[in-house]
């Protein structure tokens, strides 16, 4: 049986738990606190939350960091000693390191060992936590410069209702999954504002081509 290790209790890692677990996927999801563990083992999940990040972290095939993207560094910090060169090493974290301006492929690769740097691959996609855990279908990608790290991501992760794509363009991924947010909350304002749909569909247009011509000068 394939064993997955979460780090975050958030709202996303705990979907991303559930979603795994209910396939037959051994998960353990870790919490910076024993209370916060204790708490979610009391709960009806099919996953086990531990405080031990090394129990977390012991023999699993796929590690995923699902923290807010400021708290990614110093949780890659923290469990930079368990990882190996078996485990697969995912962050499901979108944006940029406010302080370096960096992806979160870059954030993990500069704090682990260069020997694991190969194992890396992110996650991205339109999905919203709520959607996903209440059973509805949703769509992802997984990029990795191996694509067939990708792939074998893809398989531990892609779930009846939920769609994985692979891709080894991680530059353009990430900054998709990032950037993308700047065009939601501009489209909401419009909303807001009651500008119309006119006004709401050339600012999407217009936000989608300068975001794909940002990735690319970016290398993408």
């Amino acid at each position: 049986m394939p064993k997955v290790a979460i780090i975050g209790n958030t709202t996303w890692g705990n979907t991303l738990a559930s979603l795994l677990s209910g396939k037959g996927t051994l998960v353990k999801l870790w919490t910076r606190s024993e209370a916060e563990a204790e708490e979610l083992n009391q709960g009806k999940h099919s996953y086990s939350s531990t405080h031990n990040i090394k129990e977390a972290l012991d023999g699993t095939d796929l590690a995923i960091w699902a923290v807010p993207s400021q708290k990614l560094r110093q949780n890659v910090i923290l469990t930079k000693s368990y990882l190996t060169k078996s485990m697969l090493l995912m962050s499901a974290a979108k944006g940029l390191e406010a302080d370096t301006g960096k992806r979160m492929s870059q954030v993990i690769t500069d704090e682990i060992p260069l020997a694991l740097g190969e194992q890396i691959c992110v996650l991205s996609g339109p999905n919203l936590a709520k959607e996903i855990a209440h059973g509805l279908p949703a769509a992802a990608v997984i990029a990795s410069h191996d694509i067939t790290v990708a792939k074998k991501a893809q398989e531990l992760m892609k779930c009846e209702n939920f769609t994985i794509f692979t891709s080894d363009d991680v530059i353009g991924v990430e900054l998709g999954g990032a950037l993308k947010n700047i065009i939601a909350l501009g489209a909401g304002m419009i909303d807001g504002l009651g500008l119309g749909d006119n006004a709401k569909a050339a600012f999407i247009t217009r936000g989608w081509t300068e975001l794909v011509s940002l990735g690319i000068a970016l290398g993408a």
